[in-house]
């Protein structure tokens, strides 16, 4: 699983699907001709770590009926090689990777029919302004070396949540010091997010120092929403103040986005205007599989400039309509975003920009 650092180029909107959502892999020692039942296990608790929203759960009440039956949930599995990182790390103990992809749409369903929340591969793009307390770089760049980047990093993508750093260039050192992380400047923050498509704020700062301890304040921002908190307990690592936010983190966008299943599926119809073409119809067909709660999608029409989507939601609308607007090629029409929505119809306007 890759996810985009100083690879990603600014100005390219990363878009909102997490890749590989479903694939869990871990080292093993060898091969087997099977997969066992506790292998199963580890990787399916892994695959709930990402989806409910609460990294640190426990193996119990309805989650445990979960992993029991995860093995209904298995599409495929294999090995690959354990990379040179993967050795060191095991000290040579461990050759193999063990990969497991489970099916999507059996372990959504599974998850909604034990009422917990369901936190797909729909997910804000989120940019890092982070000042960790290094002497080398002021706030946490894409290219530094410092271990604590490689451990976020793992964490990251461990939680499958789509997070980038900033390039930190001669730019952005100039117009984005770490006094506006303490409190947040939004404004400055904003403009300087722009130029990598981010659709979410993650800002935060460490007080102290090795000797003395360590806590943090945080914030993220999406639009108009808001959210900040401390780590007030002084800590001897960085790290564990930063693992914990970023928990956090994890939890309040999982409680922003995860659905949960709040009746039968009904039918729905979404219109969606300014569609030219056959290849934007097969666009908006793809994005609406993808979407949690949704079933049984079929294109009901194609007129001049638009489409009709009808399929079955388990969802309420505003929250189908929040997770529409992840996918940045949907939008509601400006003037009558209240006139848009109802219990059975919903439009849109195609975004042709981001073609």
């Amino acid at each position: 699983m890759i996810f985009l650092f100083a690879a990603l180029a600014p100005g390219v909107a990363w878009g909102a699907t997490v890749p590989h959502l479903f694939r869990i892999e871990f080292p093993v020692p060898t091969l087997s001709a099977s997969i066992e039942p506790h292998e199963i296990r580890h990787a399916a608790h892994e695959l709930l770590a990402r989806l409910i929203g609460d990294p640190d759960f426990k193996d119990q009440g309805d989650i445990g009926g979960l992993l029991a039956r995860a093995n209904l949930w298995v599409a495929e599995y294999g090995y690959v090689e354990a990379p040179p990182p993967v050795l060191e790390k095991t000290h040579g103990r461990d050759h193999y990777l063990l990969w497991v992809r489970f099916d999507p749409r059996v372990v959504e369903s599974a998850i909604l029919d034990a009422h917990l929340p369901y936190w797909g591969a729909l997910r804000p793009l989120t940019l890092a302004w982070l000042s960790v307390g290094s002497q080398t770089d002021a706030i946490l760049s894409a290219t530094t070396t410092d271990q604590l980047r490689l451990k976020l990093e793992a964490r990251i993508q461990r939680l499958s949540l789509p997070i980038l750093l900033p390039l930190m260039d001669l730019e952005e050192r100039v117009h984005v010091p770490v006094a506006v992380l303490s409190p947040p400047d939004w404004t400055t923050l904003e403009a300087a997010s722009r130029r990598y498509g981010a659709q979410a704020i993650w800002t935060g700062i460490l007080l102290g120092s090795a000797r003395g301890g360590w806590q943090g304040e945080f914030a993220v921002r999406i639009g108009d929403f808001t959210s900040s908190w401390q780590s007030r307990a002084v800590h001897r690592r960085r790290w564990t103040v930063l693992a914990s936010a970023l928990g956090h983190l994890d939890t309040v966008l999982a409680a922003r986005y995860a659905v949960f299943a709040e009746h039968r599926p009904v039918p729905l119809r979404i219109r969606v205007r300014g569609v030219t073409n056959l290849k934007q119809v097969a666009r908006v067909e793809r994005f609406f599989a993808k979407v949690p709660g949704v079933s049984a999608i079929r294109i009901q029409s194609v007129a001049a400039r638009s489409l009709t989507v009808a399929l079955h939601s388990r969802i309420s609308p505003s929250h189908l309509v929040r997770l529409i607007a992840l996918g940045h090629f949907l939008m509601l029409p400006g003037a009558a975003q209240s006139a848009s929505r109802s219990r059975e119809h919903l439009d849109f306007v195609y975004r042709h920009a981001t073609d």
